[in-house]
């Protein structure tokens, strides 16, 4: 029996031959137990190329693990502590949500576990005394055939799961660094700070005046020794005026009227001198 076959057999788990060759040569006499002891600080993703959870498990709202299988801690929190207030929590900020919970005798653990490549979640509906405290991610758990499986969610009991320990370096330090951040009393980065700081709507007006009197206005300037808005001069047809000129306005129905008078007078004199005296 090779390597892979007894490791999966005596300790279901799942590693690929390459992942054996790397192992030989880190130790020349290599045995079922030093790969499986290997394997326990390895991510499972390094271990094994492909999923080992039956396909579709994690959509299941009535089934059952159909055989044993060795899973990784991704992310882990007590369900009856309440998270801190963040605004966009990344994926990668979900793994330390421990970090903010403390151990208490009365929890639920709600864990998320892969296999390297599929995720799925697992809940215990009492407090199970196989766990110490919250685990650490990069911990690996053995769930046994038979588990069952209700809403996409494994339900752990006393004689379902087994922890095994084992951690991943990275993992763990990342971990920890948080810890170490949240006893110093530090803000922790991105999401977990809490929500942001109120900022109060600002609007664009129209006009805009300066108590200097420079003028920055859209469509003009004010003039504070008059008291007055005084719309600027521009190109083309607009209404502004010359700085020699009176500033009068007048509606445009007075300016069509005053045409239209002009042009009937000037058609009647037309009129009249064509005849002869």
């Amino acid at each position: 029996m090779s390597l892979v076959e007894e490791v999966k057999t005596n300790y279901h788990l799942v590693v690929s031959p390459e992942y054996v060759e790397r192992a030989r040569l880190l130790k020349n006499e290599l045995s079922a137990v030093d790969v499986f002891q290997m394997a326990l600080t390895d991510d499972l993703k390094k271990v094994n190329h492909s999923s080992t959870l039956p396909f579709g498990i994690a959509s299941q709202t009535n089934s059952s693990i159909p055989y044993s299988v060795v899973l990784q801690v991704k992310s882990a929190r007590d369900a009856t502590q309440a998270l801190r207030p963040c605004l966009d929590s990344a994926d990668e900020e979900d793994v330390f949500n421990s970090v903010f919970q403390k151990t208490t005798n009365h929890r639920l653990l709600r864990l998320v576990l892969t296999d390297g490549y599929t995720d799925i979640p697992a809940i215990e509906l009492s407090t199970l005394s196989i766990f110490k405290g919250i685990p650490v991610p990069g911990e690996k758990i053995l769930v046994k055939g038979g588990s069952k499986v209700l809403n996409g969610s494994i339900i752990m009991v006393e004689d379902s799961v087994i922890p095994l320990g084992g951690e991943v370096k990275e993992l763990k330090q990342e971990y920890l660094a948080q810890r170490r951040r949240v006893n110093a009393g530090c803000q922790v980065n991105k999401g977990l700070e809490g929500a942001p700081c109120f900022v109060p709507l600002q609007t664009e007006s129209r006009f805009k005046t300066h108590s200097s009197g420079e003028s920055g206005e859209r469509y003009g300037h004010h003039d504070p020794s008059s008291n007055r808005y005084r719309p600027s001069c521009g190109r083309g047809r607009g209404n502004g005026t010359s700085k020699n000129q009176p500033n009068h306005k007048f509606p445009s129905h007075r300016k069509a009227q005053n045409r239209d008078e002009s042009y009937r007078g000037n058609t009647a004199a037309s009129f009249h001198s064509s005849f002869p005296r």
